[in-house]
């Protein structure tokens, strides 16, 4: 069948081999059996597949979908549940999908000093360990973790989204601003090609109920891994400051008024 499907496309077995092959008269035999089979070709068919053999709602006589699971003891898994390499679970921690061990989170709440960041490393019995952007191994303890909002980065395997916002001047031109800023943050480096773009915030400090120092402006840009969000996000920043600087462009200041009484 594979001498049928033309390299390095993407196709259907289908189509270009069963059909093919019995067009030219080819034997093709089929085989009987009880066990598990499914049609695992497209993404989402693949993963359901994964996702049944990992609830343990299909039977495999052949793999052990968890045999390769740092698990201690070793038991079921209810739910999908990905873990990396060289995880220990203790014996009365129950795990509440989707975990994946291993990931980069975001906790909003307990990060204080150490910042809030980091790549979870160990989830034990009454504390989880989590080394953060600082290399600092720090221990929250989950009762913490539970009334926290927890961001998990590395769930999807998809480019994130990360904005900086600058101000220019009042009579600063709006469209030439856009145009030097969005330039400058495509081309630094590692910012997805095409992903850059300025959007006009405010004109009015919403919040105040006055206007603000200048134009508040957002640059919108993807990048590919979460890991790198701060060392690109300060070259964007220099970018754009040195690209309005040269273009003329003056960011805005604080309004200060004086008045006699």
């Amino acid at each position: 069948l594979l001498d049928y499907i033309p390299p390095d496309v993407e196709t259907c077995v289908i189509r270009y081999g069963y059909t093919k092959a019995l067009a030219n008269n080819e034997k093709i035999l089929g085989y009987v059996s009880d066990g598990f089979w499914a049609d695992a070709g497209t993404p989402e068919r693949y993963f359901a597949v994964n996702e049944a053999a990992l609830n343990r709602g299909i039977t495999l006589s052949h793999a052990d979908p968890l045999s390769g699971y740092a698990l201690s003891p070793k038991r079921d898994v209810a739910e999908v549940v990905r873990m990396g390499d060289k995880v220990d679970i203790g014996v009365d921690v129950r795990i509440v999908p989707p975990v994946v061990l291993g990931d980069r989170v975001k906790i909003e709440s307990p990060g204080r000093h150490w910042g809030g960041w980091g790549d979870v490393i160990d989830v034990g019995l009454r504390r989880t360990q989590i080394r953060n952007t600082d290399g600092v191994i720090v221990n929250y303890p989950n009762s913490v973790l539970a009334n926290s909002v927890i961001t998990n980065f590395s769930y999807q395997d998809e480019p994130i989204r990360v904005r900086v916002r600058f101000q220019v001047n009042y009579n600063a031109d709006i469209e030439e601003a856009s145009s030097v800023a969005q330039r400058a943050i495509q081309a630094t480096e590692r910012v997805l090609s095409d992903s850059a773009e300025i959007v006009v915030r405010s004109l009015w400090d919403d919040n105040g109920g006055h206007m603000g120092s200048g134009i508040l402006m957002e640059g919108r840009y993807h990048i590919e891994d979460v890991r790198n969000r701060t060392r690109i996000r300060s070259e964007v920043l220099k970018s754009i400051n040195r690209e309005l600087a040269a273009a003329g462009i003056s960011l805005a200041s604080p309004r200060v008024r004086i008045e006699q009484i």
